[in-house]
């Protein structure tokens, strides 16, 4: 398992030699990395993000060594949202979600907010697509790229929700002027045409201040009944009376506009109590489930119970 360890800066392996479901060996590939938060494998190369790029490792081996580093492409930093989330498209592509520099405004850099999609050598990148708050999950369900957005905060417990979108090339999903399905922000009240006419309605919505920020559609490999789901990992509020979130829930992606339902919870107790936040999901071959927890400092697995 490759992990981005964004709090330490590093890019770890962790290795279950003996396939007992523990790793026994923990190595750090590289090291001094700004927020890292992604990796991706693709043709024997990592692809890892960092705030103010994206890096590739070629020729990445099982010991944890490889051939060459290179940075691909250059991305804006700083602000409040700087994670950096790393997908290869079935196309061979590079898509790279970028967060907001604010809670609310008017960018200066139309790469904020967006989701870019490069060549696979970082070459003629481009914003794909617009108005995406903080898209922090991002996965493909075949040539579909889906995302998971969160919402503006300081508009109450309950506005606005978390959103679901499919992102389309060339469309825009309404931040900083909308929220939710095309709702307009009150602080551009003359934005009610372009939020109703000229933006993408999200597939699903989901609980406000949840803060969604790993998904992963589940493959027939895993858990019964979980085959084609999509999941989505909810890093807990943080602005609302009553938490929310703290949990993996799943949607089926078949049926847009359904409610999500838990899969993994807990981590808030019933006294309000949170001892862990789950960030990033994804499976193995093999269909097991790695949750990674950044408030307990550890990587769940979840797999089929064989009674």
């Amino acid at each position: 398992v490759i992990v981005a360890d964004k709090g330490a800066g590093q890019l770890v392996m962790l290795t279950d030699a003996d396939h007992d479901g523990v790793a026994e060996d923990s190595k750090v590939v590289d090291r001094n990395l700004r927020n890292v938060h992604s990796v991706v494998e693709y043709k024997n190369d990592l692809y890892v993000g960092e705030e103010t790029r994206v890096d590739r490792y070629e020729g990445f081996k099982v010991d944890g060594t490889y051939a060459k580093k290179t940075v691909l492409a250059q991305l804006p930093g700083g602000g409040g949202h700087v994670t950096r989330t790393v997908v290869i498209g079935p196309d061979g592509n590079l898509y790279v979600s970028i967060g907001s520099s604010c809670n609310l405004c008017e960018e200066k850099d139309e790469r904020r907010a967006s989701v870019m999609v490069f060549d696979l050598d970082g070459q003629h990148g481009r914003v794909l697509a617009r108005g995406l708050r903080n898209s922090v999950g991002l996965a493909f369900r075949g040539n579909d790229l889906w995302s998971v957005d969160n919402g503006r905060d300081l508009l109450g417990d309950y506005l606005p929700p978390e959103e679901v979108n499919i992102v389309r090339d060339g469309k825009h999903y309404g931040w900083p002027y909308c929220y939710g399905d095309r709702q307009t922000n009150p602080e551009y009240p003359t934005k009610i045409d372009f939020c109703h006419n000229d933006t993408e309605a999200p597939t699903f919505l989901m609980q406000a201040h949840s803060a969604p920020l790993g998904m992963a559609f589940a493959p027939d490999t895993t858990l019964p009944g979980l085959a084609g789901k999509l999941l989505i990992s909810f890093h807990g509020s943080w602005n609302r009376t009553v938490k929310t979130g703290y949990k993996v829930v799943w949607v089926d992606p078949a049926v847009p506009g359904t409610a999500t339902t838990n899969l993994i919870s807990g981590w808030l107790d019933d006294s309000g109590k949170v001892w862990g936040r789950p960030v990033g999901i994804d499976f193995g071959p093999d269909g097991t489930l790695y949750v990674a927890d950044d408030q307990a400092g550890a990587i769940y697995r979840l797999t089929a119970s064989s009674s």
